[in-house]
């Protein structure tokens, strides 16, 4: 799973069948700390997330095609869950 900020939506006039109605967004991945880290990425939401969300992000492809319920669907990332919080203990080393 990979924790990111929600950029902007991503909007595309042509696409699979499989991914109509669905929403595409542009995701930043970002450490614990809020700082990116990596490549953007694109997410179908499953959540209703939007813009500027620190959201989880499911990214394997069977298993993110399962989340979509169609084995079929040209997925790779989907987003599970929007971060309400973190809760960051220190911990001794």
């Amino acid at each position: 799973m990979i924790l990111a900020r929600i950029q902007s939506a991503v909007y595309a006039t042509i696409a699979d069948g499989e991914l109509a109605g669905a929403r595409l967004l542009l995701a930043q991945p970002v450490n614990p700390d809020g700082t990116p880290t990596g490549r953007a990425l694109v997410a179908v939401d499953h959540v209703d997330s939007g813009e500027g969300d620190l959201v989880v992000i499911l990214k394997e492809g069977g298993s993110a095609r399962m989340m979509i319920g169609s084995e079929s669907t040209p997925v790779q990332a989907v987003i599970v869950a929007v971060v309400d919080g973190l809760d960051m203990e220190s911990r001794p080393t």
